[in-house]
């Protein structure tokens, strides 16, 4: 049921409101949500657990209300404590669902083949949540690689010491269209992926990240230039002080 609904996300939209009304139940409470939405508990419930799907009029209102209200920006607003870190955030697996969420609906409509995450731990478990919504290959790149064979770029790490990421290149195969997956927006850590991408000729069709700013996208497009669209949930403004924001 599942998998159908993901396939048909974009031709359909009850499945789009099914599936956002999934994720917003990760923060808000049935009785905030009937509140919000002005639909009793019972149905929007009847809903989420696909007991009965509703009505293309009430579908359309729904997902114009929950645009309006703002809800998935207010969950970075006032449903996170204030104090998580953005490593934290991935520990509520409501923010692994939304992540997926909004990647399938920036990039579903894309065929994106491989999902090549950053470097890191966090960055590979994002990626592997996204790679499972597109359905594409999952390739992470890493500092430690095991594999001999690979394609590599040098790293600056953060303490100012110089290391190698690796990527296998039977990992990246020419031409196939990429969806670079990242914590955060951090150029120096995505230059080298982009990089490694251009190396194996493989097509970036996008970069994703939970965390980002604007200052980060221009630094980003001076390799990637204007096309390849760039998607961030949390602007680093919000996350450390601000109000959230996303960028398309």
């Amino acid at each position: 049921m599942e998998d159908s609904l993901e396939r048909s996300l974009e031709r359909n939209p009850r499945n789009k409101l099914l599936r956002e009304l999934r994720v917003l139940k990760y923060f808000y409470t049935f009785k905030e949500l009937e509140s919000l939405l002005e639909i009793p508990s019972q149905v929007l419930w009847r809903y989420i657990m696909l007991r009965s799907v509703p009505e293309k009029t009430t579908t359309s209102k729904l997902l114009e209300k929950i645009r309006a209200l703002r809800l998935f920006e207010r969950v970075f607003e006032e449903k996170l404590p204030r104090s998580m870190d953005l490593w934290g955030y991935l520990g509520n697996p409501g923010i692994l669902e939304l992540a997926s969420l909004k990647a399938y609906e920036k990039y579903g409509k894309l065929k994106i083949e491989i999902i090549l995450s950053a470097p890191d731990e966090y960055s590979a478990a994002l990626a592997s949540q996204i790679a499972t919504s597109l359905k594409a290959r999952l390739c992470i790149s890493s500092i430690r690689p095991l594999s001999s064979n690979l394609i590599t770029e040098p790293l600056q790490l953060c303490n100012g010491l110089l290391a190698s990421v690796g990527v296998p290149k039977k990992c990246l195969e020419r031409n196939s269209k990429i969806l670079l997956v990242s914590l955060d927006l951090d150029p120096t850590r995505i230059k080298p992926l982009i990089r490694i991408s251009m190396k194996a000729r493989a097509s970036i069709a996008g970069l994703f990240s939970l965390s980002g700013s604007e200052e980060n996208v221009a630094e980003l497009r001076e390799l990637l230039g204007e096309e390849v669209p760039i998607t961030f949930l949390i602007d680093n403004k919000v996350l450390y002080k601000g109000s959230p924001g996303e960028h398309h």
